[in-house]
């Protein structure tokens, strides 16, 4: 549908470009900002790394180095989120000396 491309290209420019933060990450927002909630985590911002293609090594190797810390860093939260609560409750037990149960 031509009409509609020609559209989508003419949207285009009011997109803000991926940027990378003072923490070296790529920005998930247009302007930096304390994240209320660091373990609300989405990876839209990482769009042009995959399905998109407009962060490549070739292009953008800083974006892309961004990216590779940005995953990083969603994948250890996630980890903490998934592992570590379930590590300190162990933890817990055992201190309480209770391993055959969980809290």
């Amino acid at each position: 549908d031509i009409p509609f491309v020609e559209k989508l290209k003419d949207v285009k420019k009011y997109l803000f470009p991926p940027k990378i933060g003072s923490d070296g990450l790529v920005m998930e927002w247009a302007e930096e900002f304390e994240d209320p909630d660091i373990h609300h985590r989405h990876m839209s911002h990482l769009f042009g790394l995959y399905p998109g293609h407009t962060i490549t090594l070739q292009k953008t190797p800083r974006l892309c180095k961004a990216a590779t810390q940005s995953i990083i860093k969603r994948v250890l939260e996630l980890y903490y989120k998934a592992v570590g609560l379930h590590l300190e409750r162990i933890i817990k037990n055992a201190n309480l000396q209770r391993q055959n149960t969980m809290l």
